[in-house]
């Protein structure tokens, strides 16, 4: 199922505000500087397991120049998971593009500190409105194409998913490949993150997430786009 932009959006308000305590692990503030835009927002990981179902619920919302958000949801059952990976971004809640990507997967745990998962996957994409900017403020003529980060890819996609996971101390890597097996759109992110306590019960946690995508324009040309987003916050574990 493919959510729309204002279910999406009141999905993540839900549940970074109103998650309730039994379900919620941390919800915190945070700042980010994503494709040269900094912003703040708020951003929450809670887990629970159901019986022998885990359920995860991963969020954020992030407001500057730009908006970026994700809302991340799946369910694990013994090595089966079905996960659902939403992605916002725009430069107004009007004219905002989304992503969905629906995964279902087989988990292969191994060391008790790896973990690496294959499947398939569907993707829906709605491309955010382009963004223009004034490179003269007092010039209205010289307005440019903003550079918004990697572009979602219109319309629907299916392939490969393969992802990975490994926690080493204190840090948490992560990564996900989506292969199109019609060669048009590759796409593929990894995250390292990190935390630790401070004071008053507060916890602090910083992510560097890096994704690139490999779009084919024509037979003989494809486009390659990268991005780099960092994530600075302070959060209250519940």
């Amino acid at each position: 199922m493919f959510f729309n932009r204002f279910w999406i959006f009141a999905a993540m308000v839900a549940v970074l505000l109103f998650a309730p305590p039994a379900f919620s692990n941390i919800v915190g503030f945070s700042y980010s500087r994503a494709v040269d835009d900094e912003s703040l927002g708020v951003y929450g990981d809670y887990e629970k397991q159901v019986g022998p179902v885990d359920f995860d619920v991963e969020a954020q919302l992030q407001t500057g120049d730009l908006y970026v958000g994700n809302l991340d949801l799946s369910a694990t059952f013994k090595r089966i998971r079905i996960a659902s990976d939403n992605k916002l971004q725009g430069a107004t809640l009007a004219g905002i593009g989304r992503q969905n990507v629906m995964t279902g997967s087989v988990v292969f745990p191994f060391l008790g500190k790896y973990e690496v998962s294959v499947g398939v996957f569907g993707q829906n994409g709605n491309p955010f409105d382009e963004i223009y900017e004034l490179t003269d403020p007092s010039n209205p003529s010289s307005a440019e194409l903003k550079d918004a980060g990697i572009a979602i890819p219109e319309g629907n996609l299916w392939g490969i998913s393969v992802t990975g996971a490994y926690d080493v101390k204190n840090f948490e890597i992560d990564g996900k490949a989506l292969l199109d097996p019609n060669n048009t759109t590759h796409q593929g992110k990894i995250g390292i993150g990190t935390g630790g306590e401070l004071w008053g019960g507060l916890g602090w946690s910083a992510k560097v997430n890096i994704a690139v995508q490999s779009h084919k324009e024509t037979d003989d040309a494809r486009i390659l786009e990268f991005q780099m987003d960092t994530i600075i916050g302070v959060d209250y574990p519940f």
